[in-house]
């Protein structure tokens, strides 16, 4: 009797093996994986019931135990092809969760599938059994064991169907469905011919592993997952060749500009012409600008590419300062170019906001600055509305629409991406590295907002930033044309009979620091030994604000600060970092050291203004 299950008892041990083989590899466990053992560990289940209630029916007398172990046996017959069902509705879909719960609770097919197994299970509960011979022992059960091949009928047929309706269907799917359904129809035309052999737990059997060497045998998967890595690194690295080459080009551009425009106008003219000069200034100063702001996307990318966290540094601001500040952004951008740029801002916009400003800023920015430098003529519209979110939150809604060069629909999907140039036949005319919109997408998703574009390609482009702020003044900032008229006509404020220091050990930037300052009429001092500013400290001399470099020789710019900050029984005027440390974040931890304010290198002249009333108007 033993011999019909020889098959069974064979299948039995076999799967043990590859269950064990499979638990043995570490290796990455994907949704199918974790199905195809659970397969593995029903299938088991399903020979061992079957070898349980052979032996139970044959040598024992326990009737009406047999027929609940044989009821068991069945029912797990159905969880088996039910869990086959289940794994190619993954395969063929290609679906990836987490785990197995998730899968039934986001996948309408195995939630579908999961309700009509569980009612068909009790419809057969009820199934009668016809009486079984022990002389003429038959493994298909009559009633019931047609029950289950009914079953298994529409678990084929449901696959099938979920495959034809897949149109991404790999051959790989398209070839294990084809092997699943051929061995189950041949195992139950060998169990419906050979009725009193045990073909029932074969076909599973094969079908696993048939799996193994198609689809889940671990050195296959790491095989492919080596190809697919090294198919990414290639383009990786093509892509960041690409870019430096580009970005050698990009940062040459500008630096041809300034050496060109000031060995020939500035250094081996030999007539001065003003006129002539003051225009090759202009382009200096504007290429200047462009090199600066390529150079502060390579560092805050890197930053990020390095593992740097970035935070959302949360302070109270003024959306009116955020606006004059961009508003000189334009005036410097648009130089000569025939563009009419207009702003039209909500003069119901709270005031004063709650939230990280620098980020806010540094976004616009960008947007404004891509419509001028893609934009050749035309105009430049940009609007600031907000839309209430609650009793003290908003929504502000920034739109930078130009009549530029726009963007290729096959470009579209590129933009926010790092390393990729768009294809544009003006790339070669256009400074920068493209890395200025990656940056504004990060920070955007950062403080939960949202960025997005309109662009039609000869046309031009919209872009939308949507931020949700917290109000901290909800009074109007009303006519903001107003107030930008007023600031442009104001003067530098006269700070005679006020003296500032200036520590810095490079005599080009004392001397490029002094002449910025030397319009606001101050005494001012230079010195490139650290040690002497303590000195004239200990001396008595009175300074009303200092501006001390970071790397120094002998006492770095931290370190002379907590010198002053530490002597007794002197006044200290406010001290103010001036580095080339721009990186984002900086500013925050030198005034952590214990700093009033913070100068980055190359000195905006805005800042420096805002500086000087800040610390010296009073």
């Amino acid at each position: 009797m033993a011999v019909r299950l020889i098959l069974t008892i064979g299948s039995f041990f076999f799967l043990l093996i590859l269950l064990s083989a499979l638990f043995s590899r570490k290796t990455t466990i994907n949704l199918s994986n974790k199905i195809y053992k659970l397969l593995i560990i029903a299938t088991l289940l399903l020979i061992f019931t079957n070898i349980i209630c052979f032996c139970m029916y044959c040598y024992t007398d326990y009737d009406t135990l047999s027929i609940i172990l044989i009821r068991v046996h069945l029912l797990n017959q159905l969880f088996v092809y039910y869990m086959v069902y289940i794994y190619m509705n993954v395969v063929i879909n290609k679906l990836e969760y987490n785990s197995i719960k998730e899968l039934f609770i986001k996948d309408k097919n195995s939630k579908y599938i999961c309700i009509f197994t569980a009612v068909y299970s009790l419809l057969f509960i009820f199934t009668p059994f016809k009486e079984l011979s022990k002389t003429e022992l038959s493994f298909l059960f009559p009633y019931s064991g047609n029950f289950i091949i009914l079953y298994v009928i529409i678990i084929f047929s449901l696959t099938l169907i979920r495959l034809f309706k897949n149109k991404n269907s790999t051959k790989k799917s398209i070839l294990v469905t084809f092997i699943m359904i051929l061995i189950g129809t041949l195992t139950i035309l060998m169990q419906v011919l050979l009725t009193r052999m045990s073909f029932i737990c074969i076909a599973p059997t094969i079908f696993i592993f048939l799996l193994y060497f198609i689809v889940e045998n671990p050195d296959i998967k790491l095989t492919k997952d080596l190809d697919v890595l090294k198919v990414q690194i290639e383009n990786s690295r093509q892509s960041k060749s690409d870019f430096l080459s580009n970005m050698s080009h990009e940062i040459r551009s500008p630096m041809n500009a300034i050496i060109g425009f000031s060995d020939t106008s500035l250094y081996n003219e030999t007539t001065f012409n003003k006129e002539r000069v003051l225009n090759d200034a202009v382009h200096i100063k504007t290429s200047t600008k462009t090199l600066l702001d390529i150079i502060n996307n390579i560092l805050d990318v890197s930053k990020i590419e390095s593992g740097g966290t970035e935070t959302i540094d949360y302070k109270e601001y003024l959306l009116k300062d955020l606006i004059m500040n961009w508003n000189s952004i334009v005036e410097a951008r648009l130089g000569d170019k025939p563009i009419k740029f207009s702003l039209t801002i909500d003069s119901n916009l709270p005031k004063k906001y709650y939230g990280d400003s620098t980020k806010v800023y540094q976004i616009v920015s960008n947007l404004i600055t891509n419509a001028i430098k893609y934009t050749e003529v035309g105009k430049i519209n940009m609007t600031i509305a907000f839309e209430k979110l609650s009793n003290d939150t908003v929504k502000l809604i920034f739109r930078v629409q130009d009549t530029g060069f726009g963007i290729k629909d096959e470009d579209k999907d590129k933009l926010f991406e790092k390393f990729t140039r768009l294809d544009s036949a003006t790339n070669n005319e256009i400074e920068g590295t493209g890395l200025g919109l990656v940056l504004c997408k990060k920070y955007a998703d950062l403080m939960q907002g949202k960025l997005s574009f309109d662009s039609e390609y000869n046309v031009g482009s919209t872009f939308y930033l949507e931020l949700p702020q917290r109000i901290i003044d909800p009074t109007p900032i009303g006519n903001i044309n107003e107030t930008l008229e007023q600031e442009s006509k104001k003067e530098l404020l006269d700070c005679s009979g006020l003296k500032i220091l200036i520590v810095d050990d490079d005599k080009l930037s004392l001397k490029v620091t002094k002449r910025l300052l030397d319009s606001y009429k101050a005494d001012i001092e230079l010195m490139d030994d650290p040690e002497k500013c303590v000195y004239s400290f200990k001396e008595g001399i009175h300074y009303d604000l200092i501006i001390v470099d970071h790397f120094i020789p002998k006492i770095n710019g931290i370190e002379l600060l907590h010198i002053i900050k530490n002597l007794k029984g002197y006044y200290i005027p406010p001290i103010v970092m001036l580095t080339a440390n721009a990186i984002d974040g900086a500013k925050e931890e030198y005034i952590k050291e214990g700093f009033d304010d913070y100068l980055s290198k190359p000195i905006d002249v805005n800042e420096l203004d805002r500086i000087i009333n800040k610390y010296l108007k009073k």
